[in-house]
């Protein structure tokens, strides 16, 4: 069975009517679909996410109509599901009962080796058995002459001319000699096909003008593979071919055919294209095609609606020229002249080009749509009045199914910053979570604003709506767990216990009173429920009260905490949707940890036990990795909504490796770690640990190679000199070979040569080179120590910028490089300010 290599798309969609909604990729698409070639799609036809949407959606619609056509040329004796065993997937072929229907596919089986090799990956083996090309020409050449049946006979005349096409053998004499047999079947699929093979066959045989001729005739929405027409017309590249096939068109309409395909050109210039086809036939369907077209591209205007640019001037020779068109027909002319003088914000002429459209057409949406555009996007304020007028003009565009969800969208971006802007920030967010409720995005002051909206009255129909919409989201079940959460995320372990929500009675995996070396304390499983789990915090909470120096109540109560936080073992209790690499609230997390931190401190006071106080001192080891990670992690904006505050980060606690150490010792930690071995390395829990605990090792390791001294062994013994030495290595060589110039060595060499007023200025050229082969790091590390010390030296705060800007650490950059211009105004040295640095400050 014939499986189609070329990629083409069908539009099911009447002239003027809704079927669907748009593509995804069309945000903000307030126009009708029409049924036309390539009508609906605003994006380059030659992008590869076109072409692949294309192939798959023909596939689909081929093999439909091909059973379709199957079905009716065999008198309905097979269903179609019949029908694609014996002709897609060669099963169930002995049920079969027409003989020369069977020779039929079995022959599709003995040449799809060369023509299905994009489907299908065929080996040597299968190549090597394969009968030769010419061979099975012949064949169904003979069969043609052979078979009673009119309808295989073009059939097998299709499957010899794509055979011979493909091979280059002979297919314009295949073509010619009979194509005869397609008169009787002139609605057959076969016809388009064929033509599309003998375009081709004429472009191979180097008559590509009459080949591209032959392509373009396909161009129109009766015909199955319209697309040829558009992916073929490439082959026409100069003026010369471009002439030769304007004498080639035998009427108006295929010039105007031209000339449309012309225009469907990723570089074209639609409105020139417009003028030629008027100055042909004013009333061409390809003129209101191409204008819808051109409209189309140009609602890009709504996806970045915020940074609108004035369009006035890029519209006004197009304005003028359709200002001037007189047609029978002026509807798409109206309605692209609405839209461009409304991006050039001319509403008031967008409004009368609106009049006539609604006068003329009044059942058309599309005017509609753009006039409640116009609306929203006057508006300044937002109050009761506005919401009840918004709605009343929203609802009955909700009713044409293909622009519904361009304009609902629209409609609450736009509320969206409306709220903002009046700085009612609740409904803002509500509007920015209306399609779907980021669960992780509620707070609890956001639950709480939540709850209560949902259940008090609404003032009005828009307030109703958004209720509606929000509850459509099933979220009963998921609010109850983040009402818990929350309550636990804050402390609030009475409030957690008092919502008797079912999400209490769930047993938890995790026995957050415990803590192990092994497996991040997933070792300890729990055997009770988070009902229990709160009352026993509870209960804990009051003994302290009362037995504030216990070691096991303080124990307990840290070690709690501490799971509860994004790095212990039941983070998930206080989050809904839990990542590996992004934590929600840096001010939470920080509590939990510092929360342990103390109570952990109190129980190693407590204790008398070396082996407690062990195991305690690595358990404030591990809140000490969570608070460097906390303070090292980075805003992000881009993985939740704009209103969860997102942080990420590369965890020193779980990641090993050398860097990420030296980086957590240069910045001050390791007081816990340091302290277990100095004091509690003969105890039994040290050696278990030393074992089992790669943070340590690392931690270990390194520390010693520091302590050495052996990394600044080769140094010149004055000080001077060892640093213009260092400063020379970084200056002319290469950062490949500057590997030894880690943090570790920086760090260690300023311990080894503390800053000086003699010194200090060796020091700032060193990270000035540093910055220069991109050893950003080092290069921070030497500048804020510089800064910490010289708080005023200016030079340090620019170079300091740089670096954070080399590790596109953005945020830290603006702050030196505008600490640095408020030192250079004090110093009366505005006008030497660079101008980068102005320009960054601002990007």
């Amino acid at each position: 069975m014939y499986k189609i290599v070329f990629s083409i798309f069908f539009f099911y969609m009447s002239l003027f009517s809704c079927a669907g909604y748009w593509e995804e990729d069309y945000k903000f698409v307030f126009l009708e679909k029409r049924d036309f070639p390539y009508m609906n799609i605003a994006e380059n036809l030659e992008y590869s996410s076109v072409y692949n949407e294309l192939l798959y959606n023909y596939n689909k619609k081929a093999k439909e109509e091909n059973l379709k056509e199957w079905e009716k040329q065999l008198n309905y004796k097979y269903t179609k599901t019949q029908l694609e065993d014996f002709l897609y997937k060669k099963k169930n072929l002995e049920k079969i009962e027409d003989k020369e229907f069977l020779e039929y596919i079995k022959f599709v089986q003995k040449q799809e080796i060369y023509v299905d090799f994009i489907y299908t990956y065929y080996s040597k083996k299968d190549k090597a058995k394969a009968i030769e090309p010419q061979v099975l020409i012949d064949e169904a050449l003979k069969n043609i002459s052979t078979i009673k049946s009119n309808y295989l006979k073009i059939r097998y005349f299709y499957l010899a001319l794509r055979l011979a096409h493909y091979k280059n053998i002979n297919s314009l004499e295949v073509y010619y000699a009979y194509r005869y047999l397609l008169e009787p079947f002139k609605d057959s699929i076969i016809n388009d096909w064929v033509q599309g093979l003998y375009a081709g066959a004429l472009v191979k045989r180097t008559q590509v003008v009459k080949g591209v001729y032959e392509f373009s005739k396909l161009f129109d929405n009766s015909k199955i593979n319209w697309h040829l027409a558009f992916y073929n017309f490439k082959y026409i590249k100069t003026d010369k071919q471009w002439q030769e096939l304007l004498l080639l068109a035998k009427n108006s309409e295929e010039k105007i055919r031209f000339y449309t395909l012309r225009a469907l050109n990723k570089n074209a210039n639609i409105p020139l294209e417009l003028e030629n086809i008027a100055s042909i036939d004013i009333n061409s369907k390809y003129f209101d095609m191409l204008l819808y077209r051109y409209l189309l591209k140009s609602q890009i205007f709504f996806d970045d609606y915020v940074k609108r640019v004035d369009k006035k001037l890029e519209y006004k020779n197009f304005i003028n020229y359709l200002e001037s068109v007189n047609k029978e027909d002026k509807y798409m002319v109206n309605l692209t002249l609405a839209y461009l003088y409304f991006y050039g914000q001319d509403f008031k002429k967008s409004k009368e080009y609106i009049s006539k459209l609604k006068e003329k057409n009044q059942n058309a949406i599309e005017p509609l749509n753009l006039e409640y555009v116009i609306y929203l996007d006057k508006l300044k304020t937002i109050n009761n009045k506005v919401e009840k007028e918004i709605y009343t003009k929203l609802s009955p565009l909700l009713e044409k199914q293909c622009t519904k969800k361009a304009i609902h969208d629209y409609t609450f971006t736009k509320l969206e910053s409306l709220y903002k802007n009046n700085n009612q920030n609740f409904k803002a967010y509500l509007s920015s979570q209306i399609n779907y409720l980021d669960i992780n995005s509620l707070d609890l002051q956001k639950y709480k604003k939540l709850e209560e909206f949902l259940n008090s009255k609404q003032n009005n129909s828009l307030e109703k709506y958004m209720v509606k919409a929000l509850e459509k989201q099933r979220l009963e079940n998921s609010l109850e767990e983040v009402k818990v959460k929350t309550y636990i995320n804050n402390f609030m372990f009475k409030e957690a216990l008092e919502t008797k929500s079912k999400a209490l009675e769930e047993a938890i995996n995790f026995d957050i009173f415990q803590a192990f070396i092994k497996g991040n304390n997933r070792i300890a499983k729990a055997n009770y429920t988070l009902k229990e789990a709160l009352e026993k915090l509870l209960k804990i909470q009051y003994l302290l009260k009362l037995e504030p120096n216990s070691f096991e109540l303080n124990y307990d109560y840290a070690t709690a905490i501490y799971n509860l936080s994004y790095f212990g073992n039941a983070a998930s209790l206080t989050t809904v949707y839990k990542s590996n690499y992004y934590y929600k609230d840096k001010n939470l997390e920080e509590k939990r940890i510092n929360t342990s931190i103390k109570y952990y401190k109190k129980a190693l006071e407590s204790s008398q036990n070396k082996e407690e106080k062990a195991k305690v001192i690595y358990m404030l080891a591990k809140s000490e990795l969570a608070l460097y990670d906390l303070k090292n992690s980075k805003t992000e904006n881009y993985y939740l909504s704009k209103y969860t505050p997102t942080y990420s980060f590369s965890r020193v606690y779980s990641f090993n490796d050398d860097e990420s150490y030296k980086l957590y010792i240069t910045q001050g930690y390791g007081e816990f770690f340091d302290k277990i071995k100095e004091q509690y390395s003969n105890t039994n829990y040290y050696k278990e640990l030393i074992v089992e605990c790669s943070n340590l090792n690392f931690y270990e390791n390194i520390k010693k190679d520091m302590l050495s001294g052996e990394i600044l062994k080769n140094l010149p013994k004055d000080k001077l000199k060892a640093l213009k030495y260092i400063e020379n290595e970084i200056k002319t060589k290469k950062r490949r070979d500057l590997y030894r110039y880690d943090i570790i060595y920086f760090w260690t060499l300023v311990e080894y040569i503390p800053f000086s007023n003699k010194n200090i200025t060796l020091y700032n050229n060193i990270a000035y080179y540093l910055q220069k082969v991109y050893k950003n790091t080092e290069a921070i590390f030497l500048l804020e120590k510089i800064i910490e010390k010289y708080p005023n030296r200016i030079v340090a705060y620019y170079n300091l910028a740089d670096a954070y800007w080399g590790n596109y650490n953005t945020k830290e950059a603006k702050k030196a490089y505008k600490k640095y211009i408020e030192l250079m105004i004090k110093e009366n040295k505005e006008d030497k300010i660079p101008k980068i640095v102005k320009e960054r400050v601002k990007w």
